[in-house]
């Protein structure tokens, strides 16, 4: 249907999911279908009713005859009350050949597939885009056509519709195909028979406790004579006293006074009745899964002595929620091929989260990668293949509830002073749900998102992260700082030994060249004294000279201890 109707320009459709009202008398799939969604079906009927006024304005005629009801066979069916016309829409699933044809773009090398239908819509885009036609195939391909049938006519005629599908969903409770013929069968129906026996004792009990007038008095006759208006009218006025007579003898001698013989006996329960009436209420709940110790069950029991009492309840009904996730799963698959050919291009949709939030996707919308500068499509349900999966199993809230219980014991079992104590606490604030919550929670998803604890599930959640990031690499790590501090005090340490070495052999030098000092002028004045030619004192003094250069040498410079550090 349109998205508004009222709006001649807005051509948006938008997929609609309705109930069909009596399905088991108004709705006919194909009877070769033998699987449980009716996927295998090549035809159906919907059938509903209109007033003659509605039918006759919608469809510009008079309704058609009416049946003939005076036979037993008509019957069967109420055609006749209310006054009503019926209709149905015939579904037809019709495999038509379609050529299906791709296209390249020799610069970039894209590929394009298209049906043969299509293309005419896009043929000039393809031109001015250069796309060239590289292959073509005809493949069959699945089309619905939906019809409105009066059992006279056609009141529509065939169109076809999007998806590939009948859009009818069928949801059994249980189903069985025995001897080609398809049974189902309901979760109360198995409990129709003792609910007919209950009500028939309650019937009886009640026109028991109706008809009990209860102790009625027994007087004689000339006990009342004269007074029987006041006792025919007892049970309608309910009078506060009724008159009675003394029994007197000829004589008229009182020989009794004016009290009753006796009383009549009420009416007593039948025990057999009684007895039958417990069994066929115990009989109700145990087909209809109701028990009464789990309706009046003590407070004081524990959490998890609860839970499984409830999965073992729930067990009995497995079937009926598996049936439903297989229903749900045949409406993802109609909806999905639908969607293809009805969503168009940067249509918002409101889809709802798993713990219930609303949140707006757009779809088949196109962006330009950044990096490459190339279009990329966004959630375009049009290419690609997709499968559909239904989960079944506890709901959203008892799923969390039982993750607050699991982080609560985990948490007992922790140390105070504990690191991850602060984050199982986080934890356990995310998944709490109450009044007056909203605000602390969303600071605490801002302190786990920040923490790495949880993933991002949004643009702005993913925005905070990213700041929080660049915020962390612009500022030093205080585990690499106290490192390097580390570090520098250690080379200094080994720099300041190195210098006290090098102080040290410097004054070993300076000793050594005061020595030498005292040599030489021993030597000289040796010379002196006994008169030496000065060619010998000088290889003595060159000799000196090298000794204590080669000495120097072997000495290091001292350094200071901020030479070393890294740059």
């Amino acid at each position: 249907m349109l998205v508004n109707e009222y709006d001649p320009m807005d051509e948006r459709q938008r997929i609609a999911i309705e109930p069909v009202y009596d399905p088991s008398r108004s709705v006919w799939f194909d009877p070769d279908a033998k699987k449980y969604d009716k996927s295998d079906a090549l035809w159906a009927f919907c059938m509903y009713s209109l007033s003659p006024e509605k039918y006759e304005a919608e469809y510009g005629k008079t309704p058609p005859a009416s049946l003939d009801v005076t036979t037993m066979t008509s019957w069967e069916y109420d055609w006749f009350e209310p006054d009503v016309v019926y209709i149905a829409k015939y579904y037809e699933v019709r495999k038509e050949s379609v050529d299906v044809i791709s296209y390249r773009q020799p610069i970039t090398g894209e590929i394009a597939t298209y049906d043969s239908d299509q293309i005419e819509d896009i043929e000039d885009e393809l031109a001015l885009s250069r796309f060239q036609e590289v292959a073509r195939r005809s493949v069959k391909r699945r089309r619905v056509y939906v019809s409105v049938v009066d059992g006279h006519n056609f009141l529509e005629k065939p169109r076809r519709i999007p998806g590939e599908h009948i859009p009818l969903i069928p949801v059994y409770g249980k189903r069985w195909f025995i001897d080609d013929i398809e049974r189902v069968e309901g979760h109360i129906a198995k409990a129709m028979d003792p609910q007919r026996l209950y009500n028939l004792q309650v019937s009886m009990l009640a026109d028991t406790a109706a008809q009990d007038p209860g102790q009625i008095p027994i007087v004689g006759m000339e006990q009342i004579r004269g007074l029987e208006k006041h006792w025919e009218a007892r049970n309608k006025k309910r009078p506060a006293f009724l008159p009675l007579r003394e029994v007197k003898d000829k004589a008229g001698n009182i020989i009794a006074g004016a009290t009753p013989a006796g009383y009549t006996q009420p009416a007593v329960m039948n025990q057999a009745l009684a007895a039958l009436l417990q069994q066929t209420s115990a009989d109700i709940q145990e087909v209809t899964g109701g028990s009464q110790a789990m309706q009046q069950m003590p407070s004081n029991i524990a959490q998890e002595t609860v839970n499984n009492l409830m999965n073992r309840a729930d067990m009995a009904s497995f079937i009926y929620l598996d049936n439903m996730a297989k229903s749900l799963k045949r409406a993802g698959e109609v909806w999905l091929s639908m969607a293809r050919e009805v969503y168009g291009s940067d249509r918002e949709v409101r889809v709802v989260n798993e713990d219930g939030t609303d949140d707006i996707a757009l779809m088949n919308a196109q962006v330009v990668d950044r990096q490459t500068g190339q279009v990329v499509a966004l959630n375009d349900l049009s290419t690609g293949r997709y499968d559909v999966t239904v989960d079944v199993g506890p709901s959203y809230t008892a799923r969390r509830d039982a993750t607050v219980a699991a982080l609560t014991s985990v948490l007992s079992t922790m140390a105070p002073q504990d690191p991850d104590a602060g984050i199982i606490r986080g934890l356990i604030m995310e998944n709490m749900d109450g009044e007056g919550l909203d605000d602390y929670k969303e600071y605490n998803r801002n302190k786990l998102l920040t923490a790495g604890i949880v993933k991002p599930r949004n643009a702005k959640e993913q925005a905070l992260v990213q700041q929080a990031q660049a915020a962390a690499q612009s500022q030093p790590d205080a585990n690499m700082v106290l490192a390097q501090a580390q570090m520098v005090a250690a080379q200094a340490e080994v720099q300041k030994a190195n210098n006290e070495t090098a102080q040290t052999q410097i004054k070993a030098f300076t000793a050594q060249q005061d020595a030498m000092e005292s040599q030489a002028n021993t030597v000289y004045k040796l010379a002196q004294a006994r008169n030496i030619d000065d060619k010998a004192v000088m290889e003595a003094i060159r000799l000196l000279k090298d000794v204590a250069e080669s000495q120097q040498q072997q000495i290091p410079s001292p350094q200071s201890p901020a030479d070393s550090l890294p740059s």
